[in-house]
């Protein structure tokens, strides 16, 4: 055990009822000091920085172990950073399915990227929807002041009132939106369903329903909300004379078992879930000179000879997925290090229409031969190594000076680039014609365009995990192919023009059974870029040139 660091005492100091306790989890007298017993929840953080994400998982483990050994009843929220680790832990004692949460760092991390490649700005829109920004205003009006608006929305879980009772969900959406301005997106019963618009479902008394709101405040008037007695959303504050609401909000629900393959069976039935094919030998998929590819998605990953695997399995399943015609199937291309290639090809060898070019990304004949140029969109992953003594912005400098670089090639081109970034602040160095990325990631041009991503997002993730478990269940059945639910850009340039408003196009997404929860907005001084709306004000003027993301209905349901 050492002694905090200067930031971390910055961030104890930042917050209230903050301590630090010098000890270890293995010992008993450190566990009762921390009064471990009484603790409502312990949450298992994952040094996303190590060397060896194996090693580090399975010390995580062992801190499960000394801690379910002390209190066995007490919910565990642990993060890991290999999709295999989450085997070992269901046979931990103590562990409950119905209470613990396990949270697969990079397997959430490489779906939702993965989720960007057919919906550009999900990632933004995704990580908004967790990360706690507040009430955020800005000075500067324009595109930031919308960006923002919508950026300080969140996802919350609230009950019904008894007037929603025996209602479809669509009905329910619709009477949410129009009488209290509220976005409903799912439901949970005995499961959580989000936009389960395409069956039959029908809200009773104590389901759940998930929102889109600034706070909490502002949503959990539908648990007392009466169309009888209360006309407008304003006029909250009188009883319902028709019924005594006996619905209590409880901040205490169990945790539920989180997983973005939740309820996953084996792994060969699992598969019967994609497109797959006989798995093929490594050196048949390597791109030759001649084989030029259109319209297909770029994976550039940052590696060396010792880097540790990242599971990119898990970003090319969901762009598997059976929910996709094979004929709308993007060929995918990974551009890196041999050795790293290798270390990963046993889990993509049976996915159809992958490629490699071995070499360096930074390589532009690399780039070059995978077609980059003429690509639909372009990532850019550094594999992680840990290097103490390095400054944190040289962790993201491969990345960086290949986005760099594409920004000037590919000028022109529509090719969509983001940047997976080690560390957030390095978004600063990604486009210098921005002049607000010095502060927080959420405020930099790059990221509310959709071009960079951070993984330490993932922290806010793990305390939504504890205060409102069913958001993630609702992120995880977005990037979980056999769930069926899919966010899909729809551009609405044909039939709308400017005096159009949104809440018009709202209604008539809903009678497509679609939810809009943001625009991809143009962004006005670049024509090429966009920027992300979420839950957009209902009288906000349409732009020809947007592109509402959409939450298509769930085709299957458990």
């Amino acid at each position: 055990p050492t002694y905090p660091s200067p930031e971390l005492k910055a961030t104890i100091s930042k917050y209230n009822r903050s301590h630090f306790l010098l000890g270890s989890v293995f010992n008993s007298n450190t566990l009762q000091k921390a009064k471990i017993k009484d603790a409502k929840a312990c949450i298992i953080l994952a040094n996303r920085h190590c060397s060896d994400p194996v090693t580090e998982d399975s010390t995580s483990m062992f801190y499960l172990v000394s801690i379910k050994n002390t209190c066995s009843s007490m919910p565990v929220i642990i993060q890991v950073l290999s999709t295999g680790s989450k085997d070992y832990i269901g046979s931990i004692q103590g562990w409950n399915p119905e209470k613990d949460v396990v949270l697969c760092l990079n397997e959430l991390r490489l779906g939702i990227l993965a989720l960007s490649a057919s919906c550009p700005g999900a990632s933004t829109l995704i990580s908004n929807l967790f990360y706690a920004c507040g009430d955020l205003k800005t000075t500067s009006g324009g595109w930031q002041s919308l960006y923002l608006e919508g950026a300080g929305n969140e996802i919350y879980e609230v009950p019904f009132s008894h007037s929603f009772e025996g209602l479809t969900f669509m009905e329910a959406v619709t009477m949410c939106y129009d009488e209290l301005n509220m976005m409903l997106i799912g439901i949970k019963g005995n499961d959580c369903h989000l936009n389960p618009s395409a069956t039959d479902i029908r809200i009773q008394n104590g389901t759940l329903g998930y929102f889109i709101g600034k706070n909490f405040e502002s949503v959990q008037i539908v648990s007392r909300h009466c169309f009888k007695c209360h006309r407008m959303a304003g006029n909250h504050r009188h009883v319902c004379r028709c019924k005594i609401d006996t619905v209590i909000v409880n901040s205490n629900v169990p945790l539920q078992y989180i997983d973005t393959n939740t309820s996953k069976p084996a792994q060969e039935e699992r598969l019967e879930q994609f497109h797959t094919s006989q798995p093929q030998h490594l050196a048949h998929c390597v791109l030759s000179d001649q084989q030029v590819l259109h319209d297909h998605i770029v994976l550039c990953v940052f590696a060396l000879d010792y880097s540790a695997k990242l599971g990119l399995d898990s970003f090319v399943a969901p762009l598997r997925s059976k929910s996709i015609p094979a004929l709308q199937l993007k060929p995918i291309v990974i551009v890196s290090c041999a050795s790293f290639i290798e270390k990963e090809w046993y889990n993509l060898s049976c996915f159809p229409m992958v490629y490699v070019v071995i070499g360096s990304p930074l390589n532009w004949n690399c780039l070059s031969k995978a077609s980059v140029q003429n690509c639909s969109s372009c990532f850019l992953l550094t594999a992680l190594t840990n290097h103490p003594t390095l400054d944190n912005a040289l962790h993201d400098k491969e990345a960086i000076l290949c986005c760099l670089s594409l920004q000037k090639k590919l000028k022109s081109s529509s090719v969509f680039v983001i940047t997976d970034l080690v560390h957030d602040n390095n978004v600063q160095f990604l486009d210098f014609s921005d002049e607000d990325t010095e502060g927080e990631l959420y405020l930099a041009e790059p990221y509310a365009c959709g071009n960079a991503f951070a993984a330490s997002v993932f922290n806010s993730v793990t305390t939504t995990a504890y205060h409102r478990p069913g958001t993630i269940k609702l992120i995880a059945n977005l990037i979980s192919p056999e769930q069926g639910n899919q966010l899909t850009p729809l551009p609405i340039r044909q039939g709308y023009s400017n005096h159009y408003k949104f809440s018009e196009l709202y209604s008539h997404l809903l009678e497509q059974k679609l939810i809009c929860i943001a625009l991809y907005r143009q962004y006005p001084l670049n024509p090429t870029k966009r920027y992300v709306i979420t839950n957009p004000a209902k009288d906000l003027v349409l732009d020809p040139t947007d592109t509402a993301i959409v939450i298509t209905p769930s085709v299957q349901i458990s």
